[in-house]
């Protein structure tokens, strides 16, 4: 199992969405960080995170790297 794997299985993306300061409605939804939003339009899952306003996607990694 490579690094990538083990940092994947290890955490959720909803766990490092609320450790860089997201709050998750009961929906799992988030204002997006990645543009002007006063609505919740990120769905923060398990597994991926998906913007309906921006279209912006990932995984956990992917979502750490986006937001540095």
């Amino acid at each position: 199992m490579s690094l990538y794997q083990k940092i994947k299985s290890a955490i959720t993306v909803r766990q490092v969405g609320e450790m860089y300061g997201m709050e998750p409605d009961r929906h799992g939804m988030v204002c997006c960080p990645f543009h002007s939003d006063n609505h919740p339009s990120m769905m923060l899952n398990d597994t991926y995170y998906y913007c309906f306003g921006c279209g912006a996607n990932g995984d956990a990694i992917d979502l750490t790297a986006k937001l540095f």
